[in-house]
């Protein structure tokens, strides 16, 4: 997975605990092969929120603190994950909905293509 997916490393390397996160988006569409991501996207459980970026606005997205703030983005708590009927909180996608993959957790799939799809469907 590390050579698939851009900034993995530098995630890694954050000391942002496991379990805690998740990534989302556009790296799967990389460990399919199917382009490189451009950036890398996470979600955040509230604890984790709470305890390490308590002054961010919960609703908006911002960079991770350091060397990789404009590539590694953690999403805010209005993530469209969110408006997909079976999800009530993004904790719920953290601690139930991933897949893990080299001890890191992803997104399950299916969540990001009904996503991608949406998005699609507005253009």
């Amino acid at each position: 997975m590390k050579e698939k997916i851009n900034f993995i490393e530098g995630l890694l390397s954050s000391n942002l605990p496991k379990g805690e996160f998740l990534i989302v988006h556009s790296a799967w569409l990389s460990l399919m092969d199917i382009r490189r991501n451009g950036d890398l996207d996470i979600l955040i459980s509230s604890k984790l929120r709470n305890d390490q970026f308590p002054e961010k606005p919960k609703d908006k997205t911002f960079g991770l603190p350091g060397e990789y703030s404009r590539k590694i983005r953690i999403q805010g708590t209005n993530s469209p994950y969110l408006e997909i009927g079976d999800i009530n909180n993004i904790d719920e996608l953290i601690y139930n909905h991933y897949i893990d993959i080299d001890d890191v957790h992803l997104i399950e799939p299916r969540y990001y293509f009904i996503i991608k799809q949406a998005r699609l469907k507005k253009v």
